[in-house]
């Protein structure tokens, strides 16, 4: 088994791509939505309706965005390319790395985070707590900061950096994305959890719960877990919904 963390993947039909602050607004706002959001909405300030219509058409037409009755929301495929490329003007085949975070406090319960917005909708994804990692500055500096994001510094107890593990998940359609984790186990007290994140919502889940949860995406959860635990590496290819 590879020994390397995976993630989700986008199986780009058209060629999709950001290429104006206006287009970012526009994913953003519909990615935190949990219903479609109407164009008057969408188009925020003083922004002329002429530009914001040519921007908004871009992302029409390569198929990341589509209009219903009730407004626009996030294609699949959309949402699926964000998911894996981030909400940047630049995108390329090289994985994408997170700090990743395996939480477990005093009453053996483990954090646990789902989607929210549009992004529960089409990807729906049950996630360990986890940071984008970036060039800004060096990795333990970045680990540091994620642990303190999620984790009261009083409730911090004790902490093991396990390296990087590769993720390799495949969505239904046979549509195939990789990352890597940074994986660190910490032992903390208990806490009410901390929400860092509008785009997900974290809760404290039994390992019981966490095996009784019904979608695919748990199994990454459960593998990580384990890995942490035993020193596994992650399992065959995970299927994702999509």
């Amino acid at each position: 088994m590879e020994r390397y963390p995976v993630l989700v993947s986008a199986r780009i039909i058209k060629p999709m791509h950001i290429d104006h602050h206006l287009q970012q607004a526009a994913l953003r706002q519909l990615a935190a939505s949990d219903a479609p959001v109407r164009y008057g909405d969408l188009k925020q300030g003083d922004i002329e309706s002429s530009l914001f219509s040519y921007h908004l058409n871009k992302l029409l037409d390569r198929g990341m965005v589509e209009k219903t009755d009730d407004g626009y929301v996030l294609t699949r495929d959309g949402a699926r390319w964000l998911n894996d490329n981030g909400f940047g003007m630049t995108a390329d085949d090289a994985p994408r790395v997170f700090v990743a975070l395996v939480m477990q406090n005093d009453a053996g319960d483990y954090l646990v985070g789902q989607r929210t917005g549009q992004f529960h909708e089409t990807i729906n994804d049950y996630i360990v707590p986890s940071a984008t990692y970036s060039n800004g500055s060096d990795l333990p500096e970045q680990i540091n900061a994620a642990i303190a994001s999620f984790v009261p510094a009083d409730a911090l107890k004790e902490r093991a950096d396990h390296g990087f593990v590769q993720i390799k998940a495949t969505y239904s359609d046979s549509a195939v994305v990789r990352a890597l984790f940074s994986v660190t186990f910490c032992k903390t007290s208990d806490f009410e959890p901390l929400q860092p994140y509008s785009s997900s919502r974290y809760e404290w889940l039994s390992l019981d719960a966490i095996e009784k949860i019904d979608h695919p995406s748990a199994l990454i959860l459960r593998d990580i877990i384990r890995y942490v635990h035993r020193g596994d590496s992650v399992r065959e290819p995970i299927v994702i919904a999509g």
